[in-house]
């Protein structure tokens, strides 16, 4: 087993300790020189008994249209958590993927045309919510002017939500003001969704609701509602992923 480093891309199968965390790389030459055609690598993570394996990519620009890199739940390539093809390669932000149990398999394709600058994965051992609680609105000041909500207890953008959960938040509606939310740092699972859904209010970008839904990573999103809005939240029984902050000002 390896411990924390960078490996790269050799052909067959490596075993690596998710435990100790590390990175994978399609090549040394990671965004400066291309990858080579014809790869055909696995990475087998492995974390100790009752913890989970998760990954997210730092990097990616892989060849159209056939280059790409798959996630496996477990040892077998039979059970897809996500394929992530040159399609993802521009303006590309990487949910947190995670495993059912304690091993996931990741498998890096390139065919004999062009290759591209290749990807870049980070992963690590996490564990499974102990509750499924929703996440509580936290406020700044006594006059409730500035405040936070997260997607779930102690989130830190590395712990997991909860499988199955259904939340919502609402604020009071104060006249002559607006809320301003500040959504952050989402990563969702496949089949959870966030939501934003609005009466009268108006949205920045002219939509009348916002909706994440699947496997979604935002880094960065401002919204302009009043006070006339539902927040919503719901994850489903398998593949959850890190949630979300919402920070939130009123203004006039």
């Amino acid at each position: 087993m390896c411990s924390s480093q960078t490996v790269y891309c050799s052909g067959g199968l490596q075993r690596l300790s998710a435990e100790a965390g590390g990175e994978i790389a399609s090549h040394s030459g990671v965004g400066t020189t291309n990858y080579s055609s014809n790869s055909q690598c696995y990475w087998q993570l492995d974390a100790p008994p009752g913890k989970r394996v998760i990954v997210w990519f730092t990097y990616m620009d892989l060849e159209w249209p056939n280059d790409r890199v798959t996630l496996y739940d477990g040892l077998t390539t039979s059970a897809e958590i996500a394929v992530v093809s040159a399609r993802d390669s521009f303006g590309y932000e990487s949910p947190k993927f995670v495993s059912s149990a304690n091993t996931l398999t990741v498998n890096f394709y390139s065919n004999s045309q062009y290759a591209r600058k290749g990807f870049r994965l980070e992963y690590n051992a996490t564990v499974s919510a102990n509750s499924s609680a929703c996440g509580p609105v936290t406020f700044d000041d006594v006059s409730n002017s500035s405040g936070m909500i997260v997607s779930h207890p102690g989130y830190d953008q590395h712990s997991l939500y909860a499988a199955s959960m259904s939340c919502s938040w609402t604020l009071p509606s104060v006249s002559g003001k607006f809320y301003q939310l500040f959504v952050g740092n989402v990563s969702l699972g496949n089949g959870d969704c966030l939501s934003v859904n609005q009466g009268t209010a108006s949205v920045t970008g002219g939509s009348s609701n916002v909706n994440l839904c699947g496997l979604r990573a935002v880094t960065d999103m401002t919204l302009q509602v009043d006070g006339n809005f539902i927040i919503r939240f719901s994850s489903n029984g398998v593949y959850e992923s890190t949630g979300f902050q919402i920070k939130l000002e009123l203004a006039n």
